[in-house]
């Protein structure tokens, strides 16, 4: 039986998730900022900056945010935590997880020319050893980024799992969560690239993640 998720998905429709987690054995429901729809497990899809008031700053380099998604967000993390549901977060998704979990974030990285460009920077991180992308790819791996923020302080028990060479948090994981700053949706299907590493590994974690708690 394929797993049940639910992708809270960006305002241009997010065809990149939809069609990258089908096309690993996921049930999709796709539906920006759906809250009733019953899954197994919540992925929080990219997009813009969070309001920095969730994690008590005012903004100082992030964007102006979309406070009708944070709300329902929130709410969804807050829900599907609550019932001991996976969580996978991308992006946006990520720092979401990291705010919820009482973490904060870098409003605008000193060196975020690294990290952003006008399309996907492709970059190594290291994985730390004892976790779960460790166990499946080794020491290092090639991704993907497209952000100017990222996780400064980690919330309440999520544990770093990768890193930038200058230091950024790249993945984490907790009881029932994973957190990516980089796309796998954008590693695979039309996107695959010999450059980045396969992210079919990432997918199979998640299902089994679920698998756990079904």
């Amino acid at each position: 039986m394929k797993p049940k998720i639910l992708l809270s998905l960006p305002s241009d429709g997010g065809k990149n998730y939809i069609k990258a987690f089908a096309a690993y054995g996921f049930e999709v429901s796709g539906d920006y900022l759906t809250q009733n729809t019953p899954s197994d497990a919540l992925v929080l899809c990219g997009g813009g900056d969070i309001d920095p008031s969730y994690y008590g700053e005012t903004p100082h380099g992030s964007f102006p945010a979309d406070k009708e998604r944070d709300k329902c967000e929130f709410l969804l993390f807050e829900k599907y935590f609550n019932a001991n549901k996976p969580i996978f977060g991308i992006c946006r998704g990520m720092q979401l997880i990291n705010t919820a979990m009482g973490g904060n974030l870098f409003q605008h990285m000193q060196n975020a020319d690294s990290h952003k460009g006008e399309c996907d920077i492709i970059h190594t991180v290291s994985n730390l050893a004892g976790t779960p992308v460790f166990s499946l790819y080794g020491k290092k791996m090639n991704v993907n980024s497209a952000h100017h923020q990222c996780c400064n302080v980690l919330g309440k028990g999520l544990q770093p799992m990768q890193k930038h060479a200058d230091g950024t948090v790249e993945g984490f994981f907790g009881k029932n969560i994973i957190g990516l700053q980089w796309h796998p949706e954008r590693m695979t299907q039309d996107f695959k690239n010999n450059a980045v590493t396969a992210p079919d590994a990432i997918f199979r974690l998640f299902r089994d993640m679920i698998s756990n708690t079904i």
